[in-house]
């Protein structure tokens, strides 16, 4: 539920950088199933998604497909072998795979809001770390959203 983001290679420039989101996430398909689908809703476009899999069963590779066609944004899965809980080194993998200048993390069940990609692009300057916290909810209200269609 915690994100996190870095700059990578920021330069001045009149644009807004080029964006990877990392989704750190572990056998939570129906939570990755609404982050992914609220992040095509963003009000901004050509970011790219890499989700950082630690080692999920074939459930999350299914969400993933599923959406591939329906969505406004490349994605790339990157998955590792399941040996306990090892997010830092999937994040690292992901890390690896993205092409973006500014790097925004996400955990798998994290559901940013519609202007969350807009807004780190204007704040994001080079040589600077941006750190933000999240709404915890209950257990109960959590597994309602779960429940529902997107």
């Amino acid at each position: 539920l915690l994100y996190v983001v870095r700059t990578r290679h920021l330069f001045m420039r009149k644009n807004p950088p080029t964006v990877s989101i990392i989704i750190s996430t572990y056998n939570s398909p129906k939570a990755l199933d609404l982050v992914l689908a609220s992040l095509a809703e963003q009000d901004v476009d050509g970011f790219e998604v890499i989700v950082a899999d630690d080692g999920s069963n074939d459930e999350t590779k299914k969400v993933i497909e599923s959406l591939r066609s329906k969505i406004n944004y490349d994605i790339k899965h990157v998955w590792q072998p399941h040996d306990g809980f090892r997010a830092a080194m999937i994040r690292n993998k992901g890390v690896a795979f993205a092409k973006g200048d500014y790097l925004i993390f996400l955990d798998g069940d994290t559901i940013p809001l519609v202007s969350f990609v807009k807004k780190h692009q204007k704040l994001a300057e080079n040589n600077y770390f941006i750190a933000g916290n999240r709404i915890l909810l209950s257990p109960a209200f959590t597994q309602q959203v779960l429940q529902q269609e997107v």
